[in-house]
């Protein structure tokens, strides 16, 4: 089942910026900090988190989804800051969905100073055993989602599943998660981030009008199958992209295009589409919703925002023949989103808000 030595293999390390990484800190040794207890630490050393959930994107499944690629990107992140132990499938040789989780707490070298679970509903027997800090990241508790989202299934696991904190990725999120009364001693909003070193400007020439890079699903992105036809047809008079892309492909083909198309309808968000297109240097072309008021995104500065599908078309032929326009928002809308909603900065928040609600 895995010795300690074993499970401290499964552990990513991360020393933050502001640590002295020298001998001037008791607690540093060999370039890594020991990792005494973050509340005990004068030095802020990082958070030993047990991160519960499946390998979204790398793992044996391959599924490959871009959505669970910008999930996965945060874990890393994260783990570059902290030392975070991943517990689910396909992190690990030594997982066993079948082992309680005080059972793995007591294989790890050093006590966890939270649980996480970000995004998955996991296996995880044992859970309410656990007298540590549980907190949870949930970007999937919104109104009007059937299915594998739907709000009612979620609200039974997390009643089962006590947490003690709660992040939502975006204000719906946040309010549910009050009105469910899902985080004990507080709810907090920690929005979608984009990873800035992956999602640049590139230096490349711009091959496409319209791109539409999305899933289109009717449950509930009511307009999206309507938005890839309409572009199809007009692929006489514009060149245009409709397909989907992923990982290298998906950030070069954000580069290649002047204006990229999101849809949100049902699901009234701020998805990671928007923040990855912004951070390439392109057009954000949205329909718009309450959550980019209360996140500061302004229409006409950082994105475009549409209305009806005819609108759609005005602000497409519009800002295809006004190139300077159309670039200058581009522009504007990079250095929004890579100054605000870096992934760095959402791990740094949700670091802060953790110790100060659970660690003083």
């Amino acid at each position: 089942m895995g010795s300690k030595e074993d499970f401290t293999k499964m552990t990513w390390h991360g020393i933050p910026k502001d640590c002295p990484k020298d001998n001037s800190c008791v607690e540093f040794e060999s370039g890594r900090c020991k990792g005494v207890e973050v509340k005990k630490c004068p030095k802020r050393h990082p958070l030993n988190i047990l991160l519960l959930g499946k390998r979204r994107v790398y793992g044996s499944d391959r599924s490959g989804r871009k959505g669970d690629w910008s999930e996965e990107l945060f874990r890393d992140e994260l783990a570059r800051h902290h030392h975070v132990t991943h517990w689910g499938k396909d992190y690990s040789g030594l997982y066993d969905y079948r082992m309680p989780l005080p059972e793995v707490v007591d294989r790890m070298v050093t006590r966890p100073d939270i649980v996480l679970v970000t995004y998955d509903l996991p296996p995880a027997p044992g859970f309410n055993d656990l007298d540590i800090p549980k907190v949870l990241i949930s970007s999937a508790f919104y109104p009007g989602l059937p299915g594998k989202g739907s709000v009612e299934k979620y609200r039974r696991w997390y009643e089962e599943h006590p947490f003690d904190l709660a992040f939502g990725s975006m204000p719906a999120t946040v309010g549910l998660l009050k009105e469910h009364k899902v985080g004990r001693k507080g709810v907090f909003l920690s929005p979608y981030a984009v990873d800035t070193e992956r999602f640049r400007k590139l230096a490349i020439e711009k091959e496409y009008d319209v791109a539409t890079l999305f899933a289109a699903r009717e449950d509930f992105y009511i307009r999206r199958r309507d938005i890839r036809k309409q572009v199809w047809d007009a692929r006489d008079k514009i060149s245009i992209f409709v397909n989907n892309a992923y990982w290298d492909d998906y950030i070069v083909t954000l580069n290649k295009t002047k204006i990229n198309i999101n849809e949100n309808s049902k699901s009234m968000f701020v998805n990671p589409r928007n923040l990855e297109t912004m951070a390439c240097g392109t057009l954000m072309l949205a329909d718009w919703n309450e959550d980019y008021d209360t996140l500061g995104f302004k229409g006409g500065e950082h994105l475009v925002f549409y209305t009806t599908l005819e609108d759609m078309w005005e602000k497409i032929w519009y800002y295809l023949k006004h190139a300077d326009e159309r670039e200058a928002i581009a522009a504007q809308g990079m250095k929004f989103a890579t100054e605000n909603f870096y992934l760095t900065k959402k791990v740094n928040e949700f670091a802060e808000v953790v110790r100060r609600e659970l660690l003083q």
